[in-house]
């Protein structure tokens, strides 16, 4: 059985206390709504600002399994390491490009045809220079310079198809939900299997919009 990961609130990323708190906040709430699960399963994700690693170091030496995200460099992945993260999260575009105003996609795995079957937001803003390479750099540092490390890479924030498989290989990489269908449409070599895992994760994810629609109701509601 793989991780749940949950993150803290990132306004408490400047706080090592609040964060610490907050996240044994979140444990405790799968404690009480399933008192049979298995919280070890329950991962934290945390912003690698200082604090926020400090928090990661805390909560690791009490038992809890932590992620850093918005890692943008290879030195905040060095001191995820040192804290014991278990996953390291490098973001490959900048955070910008997930919140600013539509615009026609230029990237030719992201076409404007399909942003317009799947109803995706499409960004007004593209990241001059991802940082591919990054997620390779801090895999390489892992392994060359820390063969005892346990840390792995969870590369993240994507936004095309392409750049997914650009990082085929890592151990680990979060699938955008937007590039679902695009995945699901295209046809590479020997890509039946590929389209096979498109459609099983698009479905997926659908789920996963439905459930979020009926709460959002509930919450709308109360």
């Amino acid at each position: 059985m793989g991780f749940l990961h949950v993150q803290t609130n990132p306004k408490l990323a400047y706080s090592t206390q609040k964060t610490i708190k907050n996240a044994e906040r979140i444990v405790s709430h799968f404690k009480q709504l399933a008192p049979d699960f298995d919280t070890s399963r329950v991962c934290i994700k945390i912003p690698s600002t200082w604090e926020g690693l400090q928090a990661c170091r805390e909560l690791n030496k009490k038992g809890l399994t932590t992620l850093a995200t918005t890692v943008f460099s290879l030195e905040q992945a060095a001191l995820a390491a040192d804290v014991g993260c278990r996953y390291i999260a490098p973001y490959v575009n900048e955070l910008r490009v997930h919140f600013d105003a539509r615009h026609v996609p230029t990237h030719p795995s992201a076409t404007t045809s399909t942003a317009h079957r799947t109803n995706s937001p499409a960004r007004s803003y593209n990241d001059p220079a991802p940082a591919l390479t990054l997620c390779s750099a801090i895999q390489h540092h892992l392994l060359d310079a820390r063969p005892d490390n346990k840390t792995q890479v969870l590369g993240t924030s994507f936004t095309s198809v392409a750049q997914v498989m650009q990082l085929a290989g890592n151990p680990h990489i979060t699938v955008p939900l937007l590039c679902l269908p695009s995945w699901r449409a295209r046809s590479p070599r020997g890509g039946l299997a590929l389209r096979r895992l498109g459609r099983l994760l698009w479905g997926a994810a659908q789920q996963v919009m439905r459930w979020c629609t009926e709460d959002w109701g509930w919450r709308a509601e109360g």
